[in-house]
């Protein structure tokens, strides 16, 4: 798990290019990266379904937004899990 700061949650549901529907969320983190002078930033996306069946609901990651929190990945990088600090 890392720590970030969920900077904020973007809702997407749109066709792209490529006519492939995208249909999920945008997690926007910032965290400290030993590289970078000051923070760094990071987008991570979750799609619909997986949002689903990882039970996260915009009401209850709302309170979130703005906050550090740990973000849990699995070996992909794909997040698992969002956890309040």
């Amino acid at each position: 798990m890392a720590k970030v700061f969920l900077s904020g949650i973007q809702r997407l549901d749109f066709v792209n290019k490529k006519d492939e529907h995208i249909d999920g969320y945008n997690l926007h983190i910032v965290f400290p990266d030993e590289h970078v002078m000051g923070k760094a930033v990071d987008t991570k996306f979750i799609s619909s379904e997986a949002f689903k069946n990882l039970g996260f609901t915009i009401e209850a990651l709302a309170p979130l937004i703005q906050h550090d929190v740990e973000l849990e990945t699995n070996i992909k990088g794909k997040v698992v899990g969002i956890h309040e600090i």
